[in-house]
């Protein structure tokens, strides 16, 4: 009895969060600023790094050559209520240079990774490249820091004599580095035995990608331990990448290539039109392809992140899609809705099927441009110019906002096998808001981008141009998935729920299963006759309920 009024107590608290709050960060200054990747450290503090011209936004410490004519890395730490800059700093060289991925090692110290036009940036004294090999084009880098982020530890280039580029990054269990792109360089890229030594990517078609690449540094930036070109005759980019429980590394993106490399039981050899998402597993050595699969259907698809679900050995991926994919099941939405749709993807860790797929979109272009798995449910943003997204009730702006067209951003969280949307909501204002990374860390959602709104709602105003934003949402369904229950058997769906539920247990023959609201007032109750019983839930308001049987409970949302 104890444990049932401790958890009613939970849902009364929780309760207090029946509509999603929102709360936006602006950085920046009279210039433009973007952001596009974020990560916590041990203690919880949140990292955010970006872009920004010149000198304009407030900061503590700048490495290298800033110039006010330039776009710079900026990188800064912030306390776990967002309320304390705890360190900011810009990091340049004498031309432009974009940052696009961060993450942090088991010690602390922080790295970052993008794609510069300088050829004077900070390296250290024993790095793997010292001097860039492109003039006048983009190189790859990336740079180790320290948790203050005023001390570069070790800087490396990276790249051939063409085009080199990091789209992101991630540090796997030995704490190496792992990097993946696209280039068009011949030379300097892969390392002897590799999967793929030679380059072989178009540099005539319309994206100039060339081949998609992986790559692995030792911590301190002074060994390319292994590098492998990734594509055929065509076009390859890798967007994003998981390290799985096995320490492989999985990369996802596009590739327009019909002999790219796939297995031979893969979920679909054979590429479709236009660009084909594709998915592939190489061992931790680069050395060989473990699994391999195309994705797409008559337009162009692409993989735009991925992540991954330990518990159940899956794969998720966020992308932008064609419209004549054939989707069965029960999913949240499995029609497309317009001129190509956002899309979530669950894969198997064998790439040979696909165990869930749904559309995210309305009637005009949208893409889901990050994921992220937090346990208890898959977290999602994206970019959209859709006025009729199917938001939630609890979505903090239901309405599209942009009345010139402009793309609005959307976050949002779904149930693990993509049966039901639990939070959907427009992100941004007037203007342009585009969201490129979601997090979810103590039950809130973590997204960050930058937004050409004037009217977004922030604590701070508008700066001028564009600023980087991050916004931390309170999402109900997160918190209440949240709170411990009772070891039950008693099973519940639909959950969240509009009509009815089902009931299920294997002893509640003759039990008398009870609904309480969040006060613990009995609103409902039945006497079951079998296993499973079927209860009219017509009659009762939105919001969060216990459903009990003898000592047996389990939460329940009506929407």
């Amino acid at each position: 009895m104890k444990q049932f009024f401790t958890l009613l107590i939970t849902l009364l608290a929780l309760s207090l969060y029946s509509q999603s709050t929102l709360t936006n960060y602006l950085i920046g200054g009279s210039n433009d600023e973007y952001s596009y990747d974020h990560c916590f450290d041990s203690e919880g503090n949140f990292i955010v790094v970006g872009m920004v011209r010149g000198m304009n936004m407030a900061f503590t410490d700048t490495i290298g050559v800033i110039d006010n004519s330039n776009k710079n890395i900026f990188i800064r730490k912030y306390s776990p209520d967002m309320q304390t800059l705890i360190s900011s700093t810009i990091i340049s060289g004498s031309s432009h240079d974009y940052c696009k991925s961060v993450d942090i090692d088991s010690q602390g110290n922080i790295f970052i990774g993008g794609t510069t036009l300088s050829s004077d940036m900070p390296v250290s004294s024993n790095a793997y490249q010292q001097v860039s090999n492109s003039t006048g084009t983009n190189e790859a880098y990336i740079i180790k820091l320290n948790s203050d982020l005023d001390q570069v530890l070790a800087a490396t280039y990276f790249g051939g004599e063409d085009k080199d580029y990091i789209y992101k990054m991630r540090i796997d269990q030995n704490d190496n580095i792992i990097a993946v792109g696209s280039t068009r360089s011949t030379t300097n890229i892969a390392t002897s035995g590799a999967y793929d030594e030679t380059y072989g990517g178009s540099n005539e078609s319309l994206f100039h990608f060339g081949d998609a690449y992986v790559v692995k540094f030792d911590n301190n930036l002074e060994h390319k331990l292994a590098a492998t070109y990734l594509g055929s005759e065509g076009d390859e980019a890798c967007y994003a990448l998981v390290v799985n429980s096995d320490n492989n590394i999985v990369i996802t993106g596009a590739s327009i290539s019909d002999d790219y490399p796939v297995s031979a039981d893969a979920f679909q050899t054979i590429k479709g039109a236009g660009y084909d998402m594709v998915i592939t597993e190489f061992n931790s050595d680069l050395t060989q392809i473990l699994h391999s699969t195309f994705l797409g259907g008559g337009g162009d698809d692409i993989a735009w992140d991925i992540a991954f679900n330990e518990t159940d050995q899956q794969y998720i991926i966020g992308a932008q899609t064609s419209s004549n994919f054939n989707i069965t099941g029960s999913v949240a939405d499995p029609t497309a809705n317009g001129n190509g749709d956002g899309m979530l993807l669950v894969f198997n860790s064998d790439l040979q099927s696909l165990h869930s797929v749904t559309y995210v979109g309305g009637s005009e272009v949208d893409l889901i441009t990050s994921v992220y798995y937090s346990g208890n449910a898959i977290v999602y943003c994206g970019i959209t110019e859709s006025p009729n997204l199917p938001t939630s009730t609890d979505a903090y702006y239901p309405n599209y906002l942009d009345e010139n067209n402009y793309a609005d951003g959307f976050y949002g969280s779904i149930n693990n096998d993509l049966s039901e949307f639990n939070h959907l909501s427009y992100f941004g204002g007037n203007d342009d808001d585009l969201l490129w990374r979601v997090s979810s860390h103590n039950g809130k959602i973590y997204v960050n981008g930058h937004t050409s709104s004037s009217n977004i709602e922030s604590g701070s105003t508008q700066q001028g141009g564009s600023d980087a934003v991050v916004g931390v949402v309170e999402d109900i369904y997160l918190k209440i998935k949240n709170v411990p229950l009772s070891n039950s058997n008693l099973s519940v769906f639909p959950n969240p729920a509009q009509d009815y539920i089902f009931v299920k247990s294997k002893s509640m023959e003759n039990e008398t299963i009870r609904i309480f609201d969040i006060t613990g007032k009995l609103v409902k109750e039945k006497q079951t006759l079998g296993f499973e019983i079927q209860i009219d839930i017509n009659d009762l308001k939105s919001g969060v309920y216990l459903v009990k049987m003898g000592q047996q409970s389990e939460r329940l949302i009506i929407k």
